[in-house]
């Protein structure tokens, strides 16, 4: 198949270097503003499963690499490769039947729409925390969401998949049908051997009694954080959620830096009252003497999204690393903390969170490095000039924490780091990615460069002069 041909069958917009738009279409890839250096030969902007697919057989026949891209927040740019991306951003069908407590999903669904259409249904989902990211590479990667010591990780609600295999066949995995394929869909993040271009999740009742606290103190209280969110999690129901972020606050008066650390917390209740009933509790157990204390108050997750958009403003540059801990976090919440009183910029901070003993199990997926604590480092910055600086102070906090990280989350991993991907699943479930690999996409179709050095042996210069030869 050439690019004529291809063009002729796709319904949505093809892409080439031979068009005058291309570059600026390349940088609209990436929500980070700080972008990938690769520029990927052909995208192909789907706006259907057959373009999808016609897309894949194309990339086969020319001996091209193939990924996917929802909505281009891999901040690391693993989904910017440079063959051919697929843009799944218009696939965005999102079907909710209440009285079944299910929702079809397409992958370009976004977070926030999501939220929206389940609210005005009273059904709930275990959300991302960025409105803007789409279900593609959420549930992909895992999916840390709201309220996921109840419903646990998002990726664990799938019941079915709709894939694009590497010679453009469409299947349907579930537990029952393709279970291969259904088990590496489930976590697989930037490893899976396919394009999923349809999700069936399982949905929960929407709480009617969300309430949610903020209390605010200085960053060298750190540590009295960090035991009261343990001691909260353990004794308290899982639908009571704490996390904290850690952060550079101007001082009101001179505009200085304030290292501050705010503890977040955030009841799903079937009642304000037993919202407010467990708000009082947790509140009797926070450290005294806050530099700030909000609410408790009532939120939707419209709200919660309102809540959390300055932590990723939209226009800047990004570079993010995050950590799985064991439940003795003393030591990481001390590198964290140390991390962010160095921080080059007032944007820059960090989460750490925790996850209840009595969570639900995680399911037997491709997703399996987790752990009792988590936590993220995140430089944000506007000035190109400043890259090495962000770019070196997530790297020297990350290697500080050195060993005592168990894995990292393939969503907000640094991936540009040698290896840092193959750490983001347990070992043996790495292996079996790997061997599905092998029988499913033998010839490396959607293998990242961040995973294989070359696919098939071949530069990617000379498959981009391959694929941009005219028809002869």
């Amino acid at each position: 198949m050439e690019l004529e041909e291809l063009r002729a069958k796709i319904g949505g917009k093809v892409t080439t270097a031979q068009d005058a738009a291309h570059q600026e279409a390349a940088a609209a890839l990436q929500w980070n503003a700080r972008k990938s250096t690769r520029v990927p030969a052909v995208i192909v902007s789907a706006t259907s499963v057959s373009d999808v697919q016609v897309a894949v057989r194309f990339a086969a026949a020319n001996g091209l690499r193939v990924s996917a891209r929802g909505a281009g927040h891999n901040l690391s740019g693993i989904a910017i490769q440079d063959s051919i991306v697929i843009d799944l951003s218009r696939l965005d069908a999102c079907q909710i039947d209440a009285g079944r407590r299910i929702a079809q999903l397409g992958p370009g669904v976004t977070n926030g729409r999501l939220a929206a259409a389940l609210d005005a249904e009273g059904m709930a989902f275990p959300l991302g925390h960025c409105a803007s990211v789409p279900m593609s590479g959420y549930l992909l990667g895992g999916g840390l969401g709201w309220n996921s010591g109840t419903w646990g990780f998002a990726c664990s609600r799938v019941e079915a998949v709709d894939v694009v295999m590497p010679d453009g066949a469409l299947r349907q995995a579930t537990a029952d049908h393709w279970p291969d394929i259904f088990w590496a869909a489930r976590g697989g993040g930037p490893e899976f051997f396919g394009v999923i271009v349809g999700y069936k999740v399982n949905l929960e009742p929407l709480p009617r009694g969300m309430m949610s606290a903020v209390r605010v103190y200085p960053l060298d209280r750190m540590a009295e954080l960090e035991r009261w969110m343990a001691h909260v999690l353990h004794a308290y129901p899982r639908n009571v959620d704490v996390v904290i972020d850690l952060r550079n606050a101007p001082h009101p008066e001179d505009g200085r830096p304030v290292p501050v650390a705010a503890g977040i917390c955030v009841v799903y209740a079937e009642t304000q009252t037993e919202a407010a009933r467990l708000h009082k509790d947790v509140a009797a157990l926070a450290p005294q003497d806050a530099v700030q204390a909000i609410g408790p108050m009532p939120v939707s997750f419209g709200d919660l999204y309102a809540q959390t958009e300055h932590a990723m403003p939209s226009g800047k540059r990004f570079h993010i690393d995050s950590f799985w801990a064991g439940s003795d976090a003393g030591q990481f919440v001390r590198h964290i903390a140390a991390s962010i009183s160095q921080a080059p910029s007032l944007l820059c901070h960090s989460i750490v969170a925790r996850y209840p003993e009595g969570r639900p199990a995680m399911p037997d997926a491709a997703f399996s490095m987790a752990a009792p604590v988590w936590g993220s480092l995140c430089a944000i910055w506007d000035d190109a000039k400043a890259d090495p600086e962000h770019v070196s102070w997530v790297r020297d906090g990350a290697d500080m924490i050195g060993d005592l990280a168990l894995g990292h989350y393939v969503g907000e991993a640094d991936l540009q780091r040698p290896g840092r991907l193959n750490h983001c699943y347990a070992p043996a479930a790495l292996g079996k990615l790997r061997a599905l690999q092998q029988l499913y996409d033998p010839k490396g179709l959607f293998l990242p460069v961040e995973a294989r050095p070359e696919a098939n042996g071949k530069s990617s210069e000379a498959l981009r002069v391959r694929t941009m030869t005219p028809a002869e």
